[in-house]
């Protein structure tokens, strides 16, 4: 049962540092940017610590990926769909376009 957890916290980490590398920042530039921690703080959460949870939303703001993708739930949850609530009061189904940002979903 390790094993799965160890392979998700590489994941992880490797993600955390796949969004900063795209947003053009460098490791000191995101610490920075994440409450002015120290560039080694930092570097530590792109190599062997995850990202703290109390930086996650802010990480995610800063790079522009949802939290899923930072923790690879969307794989898991690309087929499925989410439930709204219709004009009757009763649950309906819509797909989930995951390319469109997080923000400008309904």
């Amino acid at each position: 049962m390790k094993q799965p957890l160890s392979e998700c916290r590489k994941a992880f980490i490797a993600r955390t540092k796949e969004a900063r590398v795209k947003t053009g920042l460098s490791g000191k530039q995101m610490g920075q940017a994440l409450g002015g921690m120290a560039q080694d703080t930092y570097k530590n959460f792109e190599t062997i610590r995850e990202l703290p949870h109390e930086h996650i939303a802010a990480f995610c703001l800063i790079s522009g990926v949802t939290a899923d993708w930072l923790f690879d739930m969307e794989r898991e949850r690309s087929e499925t769909a989410l439930p709204i609530q219709g004009r009757r009061g009763r649950s309906e189904t819509q797909p989930v376009d995951r390319n469109q940002p997080a923000a400008d979903r309904v």
